[in-house]
């Protein structure tokens, strides 16, 4: 028998074997690692806490400042009264403390010479405001006194304008005529006004404290009210002024 068919057996024998030896393809799946410790034998597994960075504490704005309302404005009004019961025209409130500007809102007053006489006779204003001096005669005099500073003299249909950059009472009087007499207060603030025909005023709302309420009518000196707004007074304060004889 011929040794040909057994050695060809052989041979495929071995080769069938080196293929099956060859190593396994390489895996391109990524391995995925947690943070938990391996267990042990009778002890559960345990995980690391990582702490995370905190954000800073939130800041809360400031609160916003007390809004009044119809039901607690703050306001401080009264009336202004002869000995008589009869109301003072023209008497002009403030209150010396309040919230100070230094400039003016853009109001602009007037005065004005007309048959003879200042109009308005008494009024106010605000620092830094402008007013205008006409003449609606055939001439004018206006002398400011007080902390007033001009001296103007107009003809029929001029006028003139003057900045009030100081606080306190002008006096205006005619070199023409030295009788007539006009009275400017000027304020810092806005916590002033002048009575009505009645008497009455009312001054703008104001926050919680104590203020000084001051009173003046030409010929007089101003007078003055200690008054505390708070919040439980839900409508300010009510003052009743008696003017002395």
């Amino acid at each position: 028998m011929s040794r040909w068919p057994w050695l060809i057996a052989v041979l495929c024998i071995a080769f069938v074997q080196a293929g099956c030896a060859r190593p396994a393809p390489r895996s391109n799946v990524a391995l995925s690692i947690n943070s938990t410790t391996p267990s042990t034998k009778g002890t559960p597994p345990t995980s690391t806490a990582v702490k995370l960075p905190q954000p800073p504490p939130e800041t809360l704005p400031p609160p916003p400042p007390i809004a009044y309302t119809k039901d607690n404005p703050g306001i401080i009004s009264g009336q202004v009264l002869t000995a008589d019961g009869r109301g003072v025209a023209d008497a002009v409130a403030w209150l010396e403390k309040g919230a100070r500007t230094a400039t003016a809102p853009g109001v602009e007053l007037q005065l004005i010479q007309k048959e003879g006489e200042f109009r308005p006779r008494i009024q106010a204003g605000r620092k830094g405001s402008q007013l205008k001096l006409l003449c609606a005669d055939e001439k004018a005099s206006f002398k400011a006194m007080g902390v007033g500073d001009f001296n103007i003299r107009l003809t029929q249909g001029k006028h003139m304008l003057q900045t009030l950059e100081r606080v306190g009472l002008i006096e205006v009087r005619s070199e023409l005529k030295p009788e007539q007499v006009a009275y400017l207060w000027v304020f810092d603030h806005p916590f002033f006004t002048l009575t009505d025909s009645t008497g009455r005023f009312r001054l703008p709302a104001v926050e919680p404290g104590d203020y000084t309420l001051v009173l003046w009518h030409a010929g007089r000196e101003p007078q003055r009210k200690q008054l505390r707004i708070s919040l439980q007074e839900r409508w300010g304060a009510e003052v009743e002024w008696q003017m002395p004889d």
